[in-house]
């Protein structure tokens, strides 16, 4: 986009974890890789870990300068790198599930597929999916608790 005349601020969020410098340096064309990031404005990884690993790199490897916490300079371009993790909030969803005017729910994924049920606890505003992955399963496996005692495994 940059290439194309766009002016406008662009971002760029990388769901993977950023790998520590030593290795990222092992990837083939690691420096293009690197360089293309700093077409962007704002970089958003996933774990302050991640930023850590980013920031070195590019320290290390391509000698950005470090203008603040999160800004870096290299390239001719300045860059700002944030951890934004993503993810849900179990314990708000087992909330949901439990509270009061929830009922639970059996659909299909598509209607054309034969594919397992998902249970699922509806409540006002919010729907919390179950995989129950059989029939069976689910009259006897399918409900708020045991979301819960999975959950708490994974």
């Amino acid at each position: 986009m940059r290439a194309l005349g766009c002016g406008i601020r662009i971002g760029f969020f990388l769901y993977i974890p950023m790998p520590p410098p030593l290795i990222m340096a092992a990837i083939p064309e690691h420096e293009w890789l690197m360089k293309s990031l700093f077409a962007y404005d704002l970089v958003g990884l996933q774990s302050e870990s991640d930023v850590t690993h980013f920031c070195h790199y590019v320290e290390s490897e391509a000698r950005a300068e470090r203008l603040s916490r999160e800004r870096l300079r290299v390239f001719n371009r300045t860059l700002r790198v944030g951890a934004y993790p993503i993810g849900i909030d179990i314990d708000e969803f087992l909330r949901l599930a439990e509270a009061k005017g929830a009922a639970p729910r059996v659909f299909f994924a598509h209607p054309h597929e034969h594919v397992a049920p998902v249970c699922c606890w509806a409540s006002i505003g919010s729907t919390i999916r179950r995989d129950c992955r059989s029939e069976s399963r689910h009259s006897a496996n399918c409900s708020p608790a045991t979301l819960k005692t999975e959950a708490g495994r994974r």
